[in-house]
């Protein structure tokens, strides 16, 4: 029997179609009897422009257990001979349809193949998965729900004329993100160092607490400044990322740095590392008439700053203070609660 090669279709192979390759591969290692019907998927961008994934990408999908998957993926740019390898080529909007017929060059065979992926989702009559590049961590899991509907009922319909059992999704369908659960962001001036890792020593701590989870999202961290100012993309310094792998199982290899947007202000609580942070936040709530978020300002010190020398004498301080900042969020947090 030959088995259903299929492939998934975004703009830039960042964010939605690496978050279906990765959810799609996951649900077959989940249900080994869909394996006699599908290939391992494979996914690709009408218009790459890097070869990373998305910090919120990574975020989300690492929430559901794609972690792996996502963290090993390198976008892909389609071509032409694409078409030949696959069997079902699922798009996620009308942009990635026109690409795809101009990649098809008018050959009809071709674009018979493509479909959008969210013609499979039994509760929408739209076509489009929604594209949350840029948006917060709230609109990410928006769209991984969509995309995992899409996906279940996609496969589904390829195996409607065959016995089996229910594809058990149970490791996949939590919401790893919700409205009722308090929201957290961290800023610094680069988002290399003191923000990153107060956010992944919060979200371990509230991944090994049932109480800690049941209360807060993961959380998230930017840098203090706009795109227009500031890059975006880069990774945690190597050396922070191998001492903290091997003194305190932290991983900081996903990281990538994000810049501050009008999302920050979506959040319950924000975290300020630093003056010019917390000047900001200060300047932002002076201004609104809206109470919109709790502002924590955190101080830099000696063993707590962005310009600290990253080496094995210096990170167990470094560790320690990031901690004790995260317990401070905590305690005021639970406080107010």
């Amino acid at each position: 029997m030959t088995k259903i090669r299929t492939l998934f279709v975004c703009r830039g192979n960042t964010c939605r179609s690496p978050l279906c390759e990765s959810l799609f591969n996951n649900i077959l290692d989940a249900n080994l009897f869909l394996k006699e019907t599908f290939e391992y998927a494979k996914s690709a961008g009408v218009q790459t422009y890097t070869h990373k994934v998305s910090n919120g990408a990574m975020k989300i999908g690492a929430v559901h257990g794609l972690a792996k998957r996502i963290k090993e993926h390198q976008c892909t740019q389609f071509q032409t001979d694409l078409f030949d390898e696959y069997d079902h080529i699922l798009c996620m909007d009308t942009m990635n349809r026109d690409h795809l017929a101009h990649f098809s060059k008018n050959v009809r065979s071709a674009m018979k193949k493509v479909e959008y992926l969210r013609s499979y989702d039994p509760n929408s009559d739209g076509v489009e998965i929604d594209d949350p590049i840029g948006a917060d961590l709230s609109t990410y899991e928006s769209t991984y729900q969509q995309c995992l509907s899409c996906i279940v009922e996609y496969m589904e319909s390829k195996t409607a004329h065959i016995k089996h059992a229910d594809i058990n999704i149970s490791k996949f369908s939590k919401n790893g993100f919700s409205s009722s659960k308090i929201s957290v962001i961290f800023i610094c001036d680069d988002n290399l160092t003191l923000s990153p890792l107060c956010e992944a020593i919060f979200n371990k701590r509230i991944s090994e607490d049932e109480y800690l989870s049941e209360k807060y999202n993961q959380s998230s961290s930017v840098r203090n400044f706009s795109r227009r100012n500031s890059g975006w993309g880069e990774s945690c310094p190597d050396k922070l990322i191998t001492l903290m792998e091997e003194t305190h199982h932290l991983d900081l290899s996903m990281h990538e740095t994000d810049c501050f947007s009008t999302d920050v202000y979506k959040n319950d609580v924000v975290v300020t590392i630093g003056d010019k942070a917390r000047d900001k936040m200060l300047m932002r709530k002076a201004m609104s008439n809206k109470n919109e978020f709790l502002l924590i300002p955190l101080k830099e010190s000696d063993h707590f700053n962005s310009k600290i020398k990253i080496e094995n004498k210096t990170v167990g301080f470094l560790y320690q203070k990031s901690l004790e900042a995260v317990n401070e969020v905590l305690d005021t947090v639970s406080k107010l609660s």
